[in-house]
């Protein structure tokens, strides 16, 4: 060995490495939980990725609405015919599914919406969402039901019993 070498390893001598037998196991499994939140970050990663790049994707669904003209009545007293019923808070239950559309009538008791296409049942709430109670016709499944079709309108309209109470205020949106 050169001269140097020999004068460097007089000056720094090498330390010996001092492995204790019972460190072994614990140094493979460091290295088995590295492979595995590895893995794991990588699985969690790609789920992310995935999860989120579908929430830009905008679904086609041209050929699939049907409009709805709601019309919300209620009977009167013996004698007097109905009047509309305004800020009457519908839901339509699609048949088959567990999904649902939420309608308001305005002032008027009348409102068009826009639902996919697809048989519904309805059920009127006030707009403190307690169940309106229905006049005798308008109970009945037959006439509750309807089928929307798509690209059609459908005329479609309830009426509330006489003694029916629904009610509660639209929230106001303003300043606060």
């Amino acid at each position: 060995m050169s001269r140097t070498i020999l004068a460097h390893r007089q000056r720094y001598p090498r330390l010996p490495i001092q492995a204790d037998v019972s460190d072994i196991p614990r140094l493979g499994a460091i290295k088995y939980l590295n492979r595995k939140f590895y893995y794991l970050a990588f699985c969690a990663t790609l789920v992310f990725c995935m999860v989120f790049t579908s929430f830009g994707q905008e679904h086609n669904i041209s050929g699939r609405v049907a409009f709805i003209s709601l019309t919300t009545a209620q009977l009167q007293q013996a004698g007097k015919p109905a009047a509309f019923a305004p800020h009457v808070l519908l839901r339509f239950a699609k048949k088959g599914s567990a999904s649902s559309v939420l309608a308001l009538t305005d002032t008027y008791g009348v409102e068009i919406i826009p639902i996919e296409a697809g048989e519904y049942c309805a059920t009127a709430y006030g707009i403190d969402g307690r169940v309106a109670k229905l006049s005798t016709l308008s109970s009945q499944p037959q006439n509750r039901c309807f089928t929307a079709i798509a690209g059609k309108m459908v005329e479609f309209s309830l009426t509330l019993a006489a003694d029916a109470k629904y009610g509660g205020k639209i929230p106001f949106l303003g300043v606060q």
